[in-house]
């Protein structure tokens, strides 16, 4: 058995680069192939990923949780998040839907910390197209309120 797959068997750690978006799964050598099947592994940097493994890289189903608090969980090949998947950014925020090359494309939902939210098209991680923007209820309650205490205040003539 290789070292690689003797620590996914047993759930010691394997190193990661301290340089990527998506930590690379470790590699034994180029000439032995990593594990294949339902796998955990865990970097000495604290990345996790729990899913589906084919020669040590990431395929099928898998969520990835970086030492930094961001996620990932859903589709991967090789290595990269594609296809559908929920990611939550370390700031709160929150996108469910399609991904490509780990970054939100095509069609999905983004919802803000502050609880403001976006439904519609994403090109290259940004929205984009006729999707349909959403306030948090605060932001709205907020503008309603500044609105009725602008009538109340606005001067009233005797003239039209």
């Amino acid at each position: 058995m290789t070292r690689l797959k003797e620590a996914a068997s047993s759930g010691r750690t394997a190193a990661a680069p301290a340089t990527s978006r998506a930590a690379p799964a470790p590699q034994a050598s180029a000439n032995v192939k990593g594990p294949t099947g339902q796998v955990r592994f865990k970097w000495d940097n604290g990345d996790v990923f729990d899913g589906q493994m084919v020669d040590g890289n990431r395929n099928g189903k898998g969520r990835m949780v970086w030492a930094s608090g961001q996620s990932y969980d859903g589709d991967w090949r090789d290595d990269v998040p594609v296809g559908e998947g929920t990611m939550v950014f370390v700031n709160g925020d929150r996108y469910q839907g399609r991904v490509r090359d780990g970054i939100p494309e095509g069609r999905g939902k983004k919802q803000f910390a502050n609880g403001d939210s976006y439904e519609g098209q994403f090109n290259n991680g940004i929205a984009d197209g006729d999707g349909v923007p959403r306030a948090s209820w605060t932001a709205v309650a907020s503008g309603l309120i500044d609105a009725i205490v602008g009538l109340w205040l606005a001067p009233v003539s005797e003239h039209p």
